[in-house]
């Protein structure tokens, strides 16, 4: 066990998943008795559901292999099922719903693999709440508590309901419940533009609304998403410094000449950060991206963000100010564009690596979310070691800004205190002139008077 957890410990330093890994069992381990008994009783619960979706995986695929194969033009629906029922390795993901700790420690790059290719959507949910450790008695009783009071922020989550994607009609209600409850949950965030996005997703895998709330607050309090959504959001502020740093060193020349043309990224990357790229891509996009940061952590953001900028960089060093931004807001994401031509050779590149392929579709675009998933684990490497060098970098930076801050709001009190002492002073000097002039004048007057009398 020292062995293991020396190597474990290791590993955290270049691995996001192992870092990660390690991270959730502190938590758990910090946590009271009975809480880590319920989060045992949740997990129980889950590989039961598991077990059934697995035997009705099999029905499924006997079904459908009896009848005449389906393709994508007699029956598109039953054709992907049975795609994706064929292709998932359930062996393996049993594995990782018995015993992940093992899976983590001694098949680490099976696991790469598997998530890069993505869950299979069958157990999504249930592989998700199971690594976020988020379903538990305690977070239904609270949900079930909750949702029965009004919330302070509930015109501002209807209104922004109208601007969520993927969200079916009929569920609206439902996902407005969850946000409702967090706003109460967690009245240090309350409601902010942008969760609604990230509630989305997890709602559409979820089997009940107080699963979706429970892996919120596992996303939100576990894995520091609720840093992004504070009033002075520090958990933005250090994933943009991030960035910028990660940016500087994977690409140098970008991101001198983003400097130079006054480009910020804050300017372009914080909706990516704050709607995990769902304001713009398309859902599956979005659940892949998920994959990935449930078990890398919300870090792995960095690695779809990074990668972006490289795919675009031929581009973005020739633009200046105005196209500049204009391109990194509406176009950046075109490089993902699918045709005939390059679906071909993706296809050819990525069988090599057991990845499959499909299409996704949003508003009216065809992109290719595998290759945008496989580009960013496979060229981005971001290591927890780094991560931490750059936050201790944006804390060291923060604190000198700090300070500069309080010396100058001191001195702008001291200038205050000196502007208002300068003004009493003015005021002084301008009553004792007016007493100096009134007693000019009566000596005058008195000198007349001597004068006078004099002459009398």
């Amino acid at each position: 066990l020292a062995q293991t957890f020396a190597r474990q410990a290791s590993a955290a330093d270049i691995n996001l998943i192992v870092n990660r890994f390690i991270e959730t069992s502190v938590q758990i381990d910090e946590v009271q008795p009975s809480v880590r008994e319920d989060i045992e009783v949740g997990h129980d619960i889950l590989k039961s559901s598991f077990g059934l979706l697995m035997t009705h995986g099999e029905d499924l695929k006997e079904n459908l292999l009896n009848k005449d194969l389906p393709t994508e033009k007699s029956n598109p629906e039953e054709a992907r099922e049975l795609q994706e029922v064929t292709d998932a390795d359930w062996t393996f993901w049993a594995r990782v719903v018995n015993d992940f700790a093992s899976v983590d420690n001694k098949e680490s790059e099976q696991l790469e693999r598997e998530i890069t290719k993505g869950i299979p959507r069958q157990i999504r949910g249930i592989i998700w709440q199971l690594i976020a450790n988020s379903k538990s008695k305690e977070m239904e009783d609270i949900y079930e508590t909750l949702s029965t009071i009004e919330s302070p922020h509930e015109s501002n989550i209807r209104r922004d309901l109208k601007r969520t994607n993927f969200i079916p009609e009929d569920r609206l209600e439902e996902l407005f419940l969850v946000l409702k409850v967090y706003s109460l949950y967690d009245p240090d965030v309350g409601y902010t533009q942008g969760m609604a996005f990230i509630t989305t997703p997890l709602l559409l895998n979820c089997n009940s609304e107080a699963e979706t709330f429970g892996l919120l607050v596992s996303l939100m309090k576990y894995y520091h998403l609720r840093q992004l959504y504070l009033p002075d959001m520090p958990g933005l502020m250090l994933m943009l410094y991030q960035f910028d740093r990660l940016l500087e060193e994977n690409t140098p020349n970008l991101a001198t000449h983003l400097t130079r043309e006054g480009i910020r990224s804050s300017m372009y990357a914080t909706q990516w950060f704050l709607t995990i790229f769902a304001y713009k891509f398309p859902l599956e996009f979005v659940l892949k991206i998920f994959d990935i940061i449930f078990f890398e952590g919300i870090e792995s953001l960095l690695k779809f963000a990074v990668n972006l900028m490289i795919k675009n960089e031929n581009i973005l060093i020739n633009l200046e100010f105005d196209q500049l931004l204009s391109y990194l807001k509406n176009e950046l994401f075109n490089i993902y564009l699918k045709d005939d031509d390059e679906g071909n050779s993706l296809e050819k590149t990525l069988n090599s690596s057991n990845t499959q392929l499909h299409d996704d579709t949003h508003h009216g675009m065809d992109y290719n979310a595998h290759l945008f998933v496989y580009d960013a684990i496979k060229d981005i490497i971001i290591t927890p070691i780094s991560l931490n060098r750059y936050s201790a970098e944006y804390d060291s930076i923060n604190a000198i800004e700090k300070r500069r801050e309080t010396e100058y709001d001191s001195m702008k009190i001291k200038n205050e205190e000196l502007y208002r002492e300068r003004n009493k002073l003015q005021h002084d000097y301008h009553e004792l002139n007016e007493e100096h002039i009134t007693v000019a004048k009566e000596l005058i007057q008195y000198r007349l008077d001597i004068e006078t009398l004099l002459d009398e």
